[in-house]
């Protein structure tokens, strides 16, 4: 039986490169500064047929995570990390939001990189927001691309466990993981963990999946709240995919026929989680770094 699991690692290292920004817009008779407006942005806005664009309007104080690393309790060290993030955020985006609500302007706020998202905003309005003092850049939104070569058809084999976790031959091309030998030499398969994707959505019944997926309470029930989130509008209330990448990339970290005989994945002893910042083979800045938010 085939499944449209992936045979090589993607890691999507999403360069989440964003832009802040806030505050009153400047007197007519005051000139604009346009200094920190990227050049790409600039040449939308000419170029474009509506002169709009959207953009990251990204805060010049980023959130100091260092202590993080000091602290030993998992919990802690999270409720840290998510409180700090957020108190940054609220502090700094506090101009922007105000002068974009008063204008009624839609807009999103995100936390792990200190930004506010804009679509569809306007030469004008990102000039006004170049004048505020706090403000970093302001950034034309970008998206990364799947390479349509990494999706492949994957033979279900009688063995243990695939070629990848095991075979170690670069003279033939075989640049295994040996994740097998880690299994066997230190007992040490994922078990307690939870793990996540960032990609283009999860075949979650997939029979090499949904035993792994922290979602499933058992017994046919799911719960997505908190184990899948899709900020692309794709599949709001339950994990899907539209492109099998992020299928495979799943696969690649946690998969395991139910039975328990055949391991897919690295980390067959974890769970999963999953958030989809990949409307299809395209991935825009702003669902990659929603998706981050929501990890």
């Amino acid at each position: 039986m085939k499944s449209r699991l992936s045979t090589r690692m993607f890691s999507l290292l999403v360069l989440l490169v964003l832009f802040a920004g806030a505050l009153p817009l400047v007197a007519a008779q005051e000139p604009v500064s346009k200094d920190k407006i990227e050049q790409a942005l600039l040449d939308e806005f000419n170029t474009s047929e509506s002169g709009t664009a959207n953009f990251f309007v990204v805060m010049d104080e980023q959130a100091d995570l260092s202590a993080a690393y000091k602290i030993d309790d998992w919990d802690e060290r999270g409720w840290y990390v998510y409180n700090t993030l957020t108190e940054v955020a609220n502090r700094t985006q506090a101009p922007v939001v105000k002068y974009l609500a008063e204008h009624n302007i839609p807009y999103r706020s995100f936390y792990t990189i200190n930004t506010v998202y804009i679509r569809g905003g306007s030469m004008e309005l990102a000039s006004a927001l170049a004048t505020i003092p706090s403000v970093q850049t302001l950034r034309l939104e970008g998206y990364a691309q799947i390479d349509p070569n990494a999706i492949v058809e994957a033979e279900n084999g009688p063995e243990a466990y695939g070629w990848n976790l095991d075979t170690l031959d670069p003279g033939n091309a075989d640049y295994g993981m040996q994740a097998a030998q880690v299994w066997d030499q230190y007992g040490i398969d994922g078990d307690g963990i939870v793990v996540a994707n960032i990609d283009t959505g999860a075949y979650y019944q997939h029979e090499a999946l949904v035993e792994q997926y922290r979602g499933n309470l058992g017994g046919g029930t799911f719960e997505h709240n908190y184990n899948w989130y899709d900020p692309t509008g794709t599949y709001p209330t339950a994990p899907g995919d539209n492109n099998s990448h992020g299928s495979g990339t799943i696969g690649i970290m946690a998969g395991q026929t139910p039975d328990l005989t055949e391991q897919i994945g690295v980390a067959p002893g974890s769970q999963w989680i999953a958030c989809k910042g990949c409307a299809s083979n395209s991935c825009y800045d702003a669902d990659l770094i929603a998706c981050a938010d929501f990890i």
